[in-house]
């Protein structure tokens, strides 16, 4: 019975996980800024959901007395958040890249080797 009752004290003794949420809301942020929502939006909203109920979770637990607290679906949430947004934000870069690769148009030896070719192509 001690045993028992020890290991609910410890359960409830969780210290929140305010530190990671702090850094999921960053993380989520980050990839919005850098052009997931665009460029990666499936992931990103996946994300921005799991940090919500990661936070609504999270709230939940707070108003527990501090025995009954379980803080460890709002830490898998959190961490899946930020895992995610992680995702979304190299999506988003790597898209970035390529659509910027694409509008720089041919190679710029191609350029002046047709223009010395007498085939006149230009920007």
């Amino acid at each position: 019975m001690a045993l028992f009752c020890l290991s609910v004290l410890m359960t409830g003794c969780q210290d929140p996980p305010i530190h990671e949420l702090e850094k999921a809301r960053q993380a989520v942020e980050h990839a919005r800024r850098e052009g997931a929502l665009t460029f990666a939006p499936d992931l990103y909203s996946l994300a921005e959901s799991e940090l919500t109920i990661g936070e609504e979770e999270f709230h939940e637990q707070s108003q527990k007395v501090f025995w009954a607290r379980d803080y460890s679906m709002a830490n898998r949430l959190i961490m899946l958040a930020q895992t995610d947004a992680h995702q979304a934000l190299l999506m988003a870069q790597e898209e970035k890249q390529k659509s910027s690769r694409s509008d720089i148009g041919p190679p710029l030896f191609f350029q002046s080797t047709a223009t010395s070719r007498g085939l006149g192509l230009t920007n």
